[in-house]
C-alpha cells in the first residue's frame, strides 16, 4: 500500500477532528457552565446556584445575528446553601417544581453592543407557566478550546409569581440572575 492510500483510509477517521465548516449547536459544558440567582433578604446578599442546566448555542463569530441558543433549568435544583430553604423554593408560592420542573430560554441573534465582543440578544424566558421576552447582555470569549457566553440579567419576582405578599417586606424584588456558559470552539 502506498503512503498516499494509507492517509487516504485515515481521512474518515481525521475529518470529525477538524471541526464543522460552518457553525453547528454545540451543547454546554455542563462541568464549566453555571447559572446563578442572586438576591437580596433582608439586607444580605445571596448567591444560589443551579446545580443542573443543559442546552446548546449555535454561533457563528462571522454571522451573530444568527446565533441561537436553548436552554433548560431543572428548577429543583436551585441551591440556596440549606436543605430546608432548598425544599420551601421547591413548594408552589416559589417555583412550583412539581406543576413547572424546568424553565426554558430560547435566544436568537447577537446584535453588536458597544466594543468588540459585547452583544445584546433578545430571548424568550417561559418560567412557573408564564412567557416573558428579554433583552440579554452578554459577552462573548473565545480561548483555545472554549467560547464563553457571559452575562447578568435582571428578573422580577413579582413577573413570575415567586414568593407570597408576606416575603415582600423581607426580599427584594429584583434577582440577578448570572450565567456563564462554556461551549466547545469550532475548529
Amino acid at each position: 500500500m502506498t503512503h498516499i492510500h494509507r492517509y487516504a483510509a485515515l481521512l474518515p477517521l481525521l475529518l470529525p477532528l477538524s471541526g464543522p465548516a460552518h457553525a453547528a449547536e454545540v451543547p454546554l459544558n455542563p462541568t464549566l457552565s453555571a447559572l446563578s440567582a442572586e438576591f437580596v433578604q433582608i439586607g444580605v446578599p445571596v448567591v444560589a446556584n443551579f446545580k443542573k442546566i443543559s442546552g446548546s448555542i449555535n454561533y457563528d463569530p462571522a454571522k451573530p445575528a444568527e446565533a441561537t441558543a436553548h436552554f433548560d433549568i431543572d428548577t429543583s435544583s436551585l441551591d440556596v446553601g440549606d436543605e430546608l430553604y432548598n425544599l420551601e423554593v421547591r413548594k408552589k408560592d416559589w417555583f412550583n417544581t412539581s406543576q413547572f420542573p424546568k424553565a426554558t430560554l430560547d435566544a436568537t441573534g447577537l446584535k453588536p453592543s458597544g466594543s468588540n465582543g459585547h452583544f445584546t440578544t433578545t430571548a424568550k424566558l417561559v418560567f412557573k407557566g408564564k412567557t416573558k421576552k428579554i433583552d440579554i447582555p452578554v459577552t462573548v470569549k473565545t480561548d483555545i478550546l472554549n467560547l464563553v457566553f457571559d452575562g447578568t440579567v435582571p428578573v422580577s419576582r413579582k413577573e413570575f409569581s415567586l414568593g407570597d405578599p408576606g416575603w415582600n417586606e423581607v426580599l427584594e424584588d429584583t434577582v440577578m440572575v448570572k450565567f456563564h456558559v462554556v461551549i466547545l470552539a469550532p475548529r
